[in-house]
């Protein structure tokens, strides 16, 4: 009988591979602070929020959405974040918008950068998007302190730009490259039909074998 659990628990195990998240864009790791407010009602005063660009070599539905934040102050006054997808860059290519993730509140936890840069997450997300090049808009919630966009290790170049909405209506070329990555969840390519009925059949095979050896 333990043979046949045993089995069973291969080939289900060999089934549901594959059903964790999976990278399917990195922009790189958080190296410092990018000193580039992206923040709603601030200390920066206004609205302000960085673009960045990103590549999907396939048809892709992104789940989550994490980058690594430098708040000011840590989290007394964090309320969230909030995130948008662009057909191109928004601030000077007038980019279409293709998906906007609602503000998502919530303690982000601390990033192995240590001091006060944490690991924002947005998950639960379901946005279906073609192979090509996209931008993710940044932003973040607080009410007085500071709220910056960790830079990777290039901090000195990039392809990204930078906004303010509802103030001076100051746009800029950001010139720095943000720390931020795409995950997507596999549900929508999982094991074909064959493979799984193949390892449905060996499974089986495997309970009879055990089955007839018992008896």
């Amino acid at each position: 009988m333990k043979r046949i659990v045993a089995i069973v628990g291969v080939v289900l195990g060999l089934m549901t591979c594959g059903a964790q998240a999976a990278v399917v864009y990195n922009n790189g790791a958080a190296a410092s602070n990018s000193y580039r407010c992206a923040e709603d009602s601030g200390a920066c005063s206004g609205t302000w929020t960085v673009f960045d660009d990103f590549t999907l070599s396939s048809a892709t539905t992104i789940t989550d959405i994490k980058w690594t934040a430098y708040l000011y102050g840590g989290l007394g006054d964090y309320n969230g974040a909030r995130a948008w997808v662009y057909s191109a860059d928004p601030v000077f290519a007038n980019g279409a918008l293709l998906a906007t993730v609602v503000a998502q509140v919530g303690s982000p936890t601390r990033s192995s950068l240590g001091g006060d840069f944490y690991d924002i997450d947005l998950s639960g997300l379901s946005i279906s998007l073609n192979a090509g090049i996209y931008w993710l808009g940044i932003q973040h919630d607080t009410t007085f302190n500071y709220a910056t966009v960790a830079c990777t290790a290039s901090c000195s170049s990039g392809n990204s730009t930078q906004w303010q909405n509802g103030g001076a209506g100051v746009r800029n070329y950001d010139a720095k490259s943000y720390a931020f990555s795409l995950e997507s969840n596999p549900v929508s390519n999982p094991i074909s039909t064959p493979a799984t009925l193949a390892l449905l059949g060996l499974g089986l095979f495997g309970v009879g074998a055990a089955s007839r050896k018992q008896a």
